[in-house]
Protein backbone atom coordinates (compact mmCIF):
# COMPACT_ATOMS: atom_id res chain seq x y z
CA UNK A 1 0.00 0.00 0.00
CA UNK A 2 2.41 2.07 1.11
CA UNK A 3 4.41 1.61 -2.15
CA UNK A 4 1.51 1.92 -4.38
CA UNK A 5 1.37 5.97 -2.53
CA UNK A 6 4.73 6.49 -3.52
CA UNK A 7 4.34 5.72 -7.66
CA UNK A 8 1.56 7.99 -7.04
CA UNK A 9 3.10 11.04 -5.47
CA UNK A 10 6.18 10.07 -7.95
CA UNK A 11 3.60 9.93 -11.14
CA UNK A 12 2.10 13.25 -9.64
CA UNK A 13 5.39 15.00 -9.38
CA UNK A 14 6.95 13.88 -13.19
CA UNK A 15 3.51 15.10 -14.58
CA UNK A 16 3.86 18.39 -13.11
CA UNK A 17 7.45 18.82 -14.07
CA UNK A 18 7.29 17.42 -17.65
CA UNK A 19 3.96 20.26 -17.96
CA UNK A 20 5.99 22.87 -16.24
CA UNK A 21 8.68 22.13 -18.56
CA UNK A 22 6.61 21.95 -21.67
CA UNK A 23 4.26 24.74 -21.36
CA UNK A 24 6.83 27.02 -20.14
CA UNK A 25 4.82 28.01 -16.55
CA UNK A 26 6.00 27.87 -13.06
CA UNK A 27 2.64 26.38 -12.06
CA UNK A 28 0.93 23.66 -14.20
CA UNK A 29 -1.13 22.63 -11.71
CA UNK A 30 -4.28 24.69 -12.29
CA UNK A 31 -4.32 23.22 -16.55
CA UNK A 32 -3.70 19.72 -15.14
CA UNK A 33 -6.58 20.21 -12.87
CA UNK A 34 -8.66 21.27 -15.54
CA UNK A 35 -7.96 18.61 -18.31
CA UNK A 36 -8.24 15.97 -15.61
CA UNK A 37 -11.71 16.88 -15.05
CA UNK A 38 -12.42 17.91 -18.78
CA UNK A 39 -11.18 14.30 -19.65
CA UNK A 40 -12.35 12.12 -16.82
CA UNK A 41 -15.15 13.78 -15.27
CA UNK A 42 -13.47 14.06 -11.69
CA UNK A 43 -13.94 16.67 -9.09
CA UNK A 44 -10.39 17.05 -8.96
CA UNK A 45 -6.85 15.31 -9.48
CA UNK A 46 -7.27 13.39 -6.58
CA UNK A 47 -10.02 11.62 -7.27
CA UNK A 48 -8.44 10.30 -10.23
CA UNK A 49 -7.66 6.22 -10.40
CA UNK A 50 -4.15 5.15 -10.89
CA UNK A 51 -4.78 4.71 -14.56
CA UNK A 52 -6.60 7.30 -15.36
CA UNK A 53 -3.32 9.65 -13.73
CA UNK A 54 -1.05 7.49 -16.25
CA UNK A 55 -3.49 8.47 -19.24
CA UNK A 56 -3.17 12.23 -18.17
CA UNK A 57 0.47 11.93 -17.88
CA UNK A 58 0.46 9.99 -21.73
CA UNK A 59 -2.18 12.65 -23.09
CA UNK A 60 0.40 15.55 -21.62
CA UNK A 61 3.26 13.98 -23.08
CA UNK A 62 1.52 13.32 -26.24
CA UNK A 63 0.44 16.68 -27.05
CA UNK A 64 4.42 17.72 -26.77
CA UNK A 65 5.74 15.03 -29.15
CA UNK A 66 5.73 17.39 -32.32
CA UNK A 67 9.62 16.90 -34.25
CA UNK A 68 9.87 20.06 -35.21
CA UNK A 69 13.21 19.66 -37.19
CA UNK A 70 11.03 16.62 -38.99
CA UNK A 71 8.26 18.99 -39.24
CA UNK A 72 10.92 21.90 -40.90
CA UNK A 73 12.54 19.26 -42.76
CA UNK A 74 9.04 18.38 -44.56
CA UNK A 75 7.70 21.95 -44.82
CA UNK A 76 4.55 20.93 -43.49
CA UNK A 77 2.97 22.23 -39.94
CA UNK A 78 1.06 19.74 -38.78
CA UNK A 79 0.33 20.30 -35.29
CA UNK A 80 -1.79 17.91 -33.31
CA UNK A 81 -5.46 19.52 -32.21
CA UNK A 82 -7.72 18.15 -29.80
CA UNK A 83 -7.76 14.57 -28.92
CA UNK A 84 -10.61 12.30 -29.62
CA UNK A 85 -12.34 12.28 -25.81
CA UNK A 86 -11.64 16.34 -26.11
CA UNK A 87 -14.01 16.63 -29.08
CA UNK A 88 -16.69 14.57 -27.70
CA UNK A 89 -16.53 16.19 -24.55
CA UNK A 90 -16.88 19.93 -27.20
CA UNK A 91 -19.85 17.88 -28.73
CA UNK A 92 -21.36 17.04 -25.75
CA UNK A 93 -21.22 20.13 -24.05
CA UNK A 94 -22.20 21.64 -27.27
CA UNK A 95 -25.76 20.08 -27.38
CA UNK A 96 -26.24 20.45 -24.17
CA UNK A 97 -25.96 24.03 -24.13
CA UNK A 98 -27.80 23.55 -27.22
CA UNK A 99 -25.62 25.90 -29.28
CA UNK A 100 -25.02 25.62 -33.07
CA UNK A 101 -22.06 24.36 -34.32
CA UNK A 102 -21.80 27.75 -36.23
CA UNK A 103 -22.02 29.62 -32.91
CA UNK A 104 -19.15 27.71 -31.42
CA UNK A 105 -17.22 28.02 -34.55
CA UNK A 106 -18.09 31.67 -34.40
CA UNK A 107 -16.91 31.87 -30.65
CA UNK A 108 -13.55 29.80 -31.42
CA UNK A 109 -12.58 32.78 -34.08
CA UNK A 110 -13.44 35.46 -31.72
CA UNK A 111 -11.83 34.00 -29.08
CA UNK A 112 -8.12 32.13 -30.38
CA UNK A 113 -8.44 33.00 -34.09
CA UNK A 114 -8.66 29.20 -35.19
CA UNK A 115 -11.20 28.62 -37.94
CA UNK A 116 -12.83 25.53 -35.62
CA UNK A 117 -12.01 24.07 -32.44
CA UNK A 118 -10.83 20.79 -33.38
CA UNK A 119 -7.99 22.65 -34.20
CA UNK A 120 -7.14 23.62 -30.68
CA UNK A 121 -4.39 22.06 -28.73
CA UNK A 122 -3.10 22.49 -25.47
CA UNK A 123 -3.57 24.83 -22.92
CA UNK A 124 -6.04 26.36 -25.66
CA UNK A 125 -8.15 23.58 -25.67
CA UNK A 126 -8.00 22.96 -21.64
CA UNK A 127 -9.21 26.72 -21.64
CA UNK A 128 -11.83 26.29 -24.03
CA UNK A 129 -13.51 23.53 -22.63
CA UNK A 130 -13.04 25.21 -19.37
CA UNK A 131 -15.01 27.90 -20.54
CA UNK A 132 -17.19 25.74 -21.89
CA UNK A 133 -18.44 23.87 -18.57
CA UNK A 134 -18.45 27.09 -16.60
CA UNK A 135 -21.20 27.85 -19.02
CA UNK A 136 -22.79 24.47 -18.89
CA UNK A 137 -22.39 24.90 -14.52
CA UNK A 138 -23.91 28.27 -15.14
CA UNK A 139 -27.09 26.94 -17.56
CA UNK A 140 -27.59 24.60 -15.27
CA UNK A 141 -28.07 26.91 -12.27
CA UNK A 142 -29.85 29.00 -13.81
CA UNK A 143 -32.38 26.23 -14.77
CA UNK A 144 -32.39 25.25 -10.67
CA UNK A 145 -33.12 28.65 -10.27
CA UNK A 146 -36.12 28.45 -12.75
CA UNK A 147 -37.47 25.59 -11.21
CA UNK A 148 -37.75 27.10 -7.82
CA UNK A 149 -39.67 29.91 -8.87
Amino acid sequence: MENQKSNRAKLLRELHAFASMTWQIDDPHPLLHQLAVSEFEVKSMAHLSDNELRMLSELVKKTSEIDWGKVEKLGVMKIPGMSTPQLLLVNKLRKELEWSEEYLIKLVIQRYGYLHWEYLSGRTAISFIGYLIKRRKEKLAHQKEEKVK
